[in-house]
């Protein structure tokens, strides 16, 4: 890859290449432009296409190599910056991706975009205290910048800070009143708030302005909308424009599909929902075969007798892990157990898998099998010393990391005063409640039923496992129960916790803390049972077809 920089041949290879890029042929730009370079024409421009084409068809390892250079020979360079720091995140070279993007920061410590960029990986790796940090030392660059202060209040918001986050919240409303982009942003954020009729006042201004796909998905969410109404009518016609993008028209039959839901007609939503799905899935992409090995290296890893060889040395603090499938309950377990005076909610942290990439090819379960007694104690004050950044606890603290039923061989190993919480709800409730749900990224798997049955079997398969390696470690809770008698579930938890009661858990819905899920708005309700059974609505339909039910 020597000698990037080299006079442009007097082919066009490249030039065709970006077209088929730009529309999306992933594949045949990679062949066309790797042809390019093989025969001379060895450009920046060439290396930079080769390099995203292996990024967008999911090869961001092969990427970065590619990536480094230009960037060393093009230091000054902000996109090829930008994508470097996101394909080596990508591809699990987190903590490499950061320190690129803290360096770009301190060589172009003027320059705002560098900020944003190291802001954005900050907050991709769910390292709300840093990205905080960052964004005050941008802000103090441009006072004015009402985007900086709309990420400030994402970051005191995740952390928990409610009153900062809407101070901050409230500058960017007086420094961009105006702002088409800006607007819609602060509204999501202060619908998470728990400002929803703000929310709902700003969306439909929005809508009334300019109509947007995203914006009309976020109303239909957060209200009724009359899915015969002109909203729906225009979000119809414009679905069926050749000229929408892909994820604009799976936010537009999302929104219609939660319009007829909401409107009972279950058979038109049905149709909206698989429609949409259908789209989604389009732009979003999942490896099984991955997934697959990373949990075959953690069984090997985690024998009979390694799991019963526990750090002996304990940390003061008492983490509480809650674990399961998404649109399992898990928000309301968390809300219930933050509104105890001895615990405090620490959210969705992405601190342990952080501490579980490893830094070698070797898979790190088998690195941490090796650990002595010190290194495991190391490993989970490391841990501690990460979620105290961006969370004030005493001593015991939930960390919602709901995938972390993965990482349960080091919970147990290295924090033997720690608790594991798993939420389970009938798997047709909810499949049926992730699929009806726009997840991004964080999800891949949510668009298509088959990879959501695939990862609901490996889930429960990794969850036998533990289950015979830790023989009643991890307590069991079941939605429906909670439902049904939330006071009998709430003490069960507690006991478990081995906490006294408090009968403010039952008053979780007055909990003040900053939700960020897809449950923020039911969690500031009542529990209603007409929640236990959601598909029973939709037999016979055509999306009780495709999941099966």
């Amino acid at each position: 890859m020597s000698g990037m920089v080299q006079a442009q041949p007097p082919q066009n290879k490249v030039e065709v290449a970006t077209t088929l890029f730009h529309d999306k042929c992933y594949e045949n730009s990679l062949e066309l432009v790797e042809a390019a370079i093989a025969e001379g024409q060895r450009t920046p421009t060439a290396w930079y296409l080769k390099a995203l084409n292996l990024r967008s068809l999911k090869r961001s390892a092969e990427a970065v190599p590619i990536l480094e250079v230009l960037h060393r020979e093009l230091p000054d360079n902000a996109d090829i910056f930008a994508i470097l720091c996101h394909a080596a995140f990508e591809c699990g070279m987190v903590e490499r991706a950061i320190q690129i993007a803290k360096q770009g920061v301190a060589t172009h410590d003027t320059d705002l975009q560098y900020y944003d960029i190291l802001i954005q990986v900050l907050l991709g790796t769910l390292r709300y205290f840093e990205a905080q940090q960052v964004c005050m030392a941008a802000i103090r660059l441009d006072m004015k910048n009402a985007k900086r202060w709309l990420k400030l209040a994402e970051c005191y918001a995740n952390d928990q800070n409610v009153a900062k986050a809407a101070a901050a919240l409230a500058e960017v409303k007086a420094l961009a009143p105006n702002v088409r982009g800006i607007r819609f942003a602060y509204s999501e954020q202060i619908a998470r708030l728990g400002g929803k009729r703000e929310a709902i006042k700003l969306y439909r201004s929005l809508l009334k302005e300019e109509f947007e796909a995203k914006v009309f998905s976020a109303l239909a969410h957060a209200d009724k909308v009359d899915p015969n109404g002109m909203l729906a009518r225009r979000a119809k016609s414009t679905a069926n424009t050749g000229r929408t993008s892909t994820d604009d028209k799976a936010h537009l039959k999302f929104g219609l599909a939660v319009s007829y839901d909401k409107a009972g007609d279950y058979d038109r939503a049905a149709e909206y929902y698989v429609a949409a799905n259908a789209l989604k899935s389009e732009v979003l992409s999942f490896s099984r075969d991955e997934l697959a090995e990373k949990h075959k290296s953690i069984k090997n890893a985690f024998s009979p007798d390694h799991c019963t060889n526990a750090c002996t040395a304990s940390t003061t603090s008492a983490p509480i892990f809650i674990v399961g499938m998404p649109r399992s309950g898990s928000t309301l377990i968390e809300q219930i157990l933050s509104s105890h005076t001895c615990i405090e909610g620490a959210g969705e942290v992405s601190y342990l898998n952080r501490l579980t990439y490893g830094s070698t090819p070797t898979p790190f379960a088998q690195e941490y099998v090796g650990y002595s007694q010190d290194e495991k104690l190391r490993f989970a004050k490391n841990y501690i010393q990460l979620v105290k950044t961006g969370c004030d606890f005493k001593i015991k603290f939930t960390d919602k990391n709901l995938f972390n039923w993965k990482n349960i061989g080091y919970i147990f190993t290295a924090f033997p005063n720690a608790k594991v919480i798993h939420c389970r709800r009938d798997a047709r409730a909810s499949n049926l409640s992730i699929f009806k749900l726009p997840y991004s990224d964080n999800v891949p798997f949510s668009a298509s039923v088959s990879d959501l049955s695939w990862f609901r079997t490996e889930y429960e398969d990794m969850m036998q496992f533990w289950e015979k390696r830790f023989p009643g470690r991890i307590l069991h809770v079941d939605y429906e129960e909670t439902v049904l008698d939330l006071e009998a579930q709430s003490r069960r938890v507690l006991d478990y916790l081995e906490l006294t009661w408090e009968a403010q858990v039952l008053a979780f819905h007055e909990n003040k803390r900053a939700a960020f899920t897809a449950s923020h708005d039911q969690v500031r309700q009542k529990l209603y049972q007409s929640s236990l059974e959601p598909w029973r609505k939709y037999e016979g339909t055509r999306l009780a077809e495709a999941l099966g039910f």
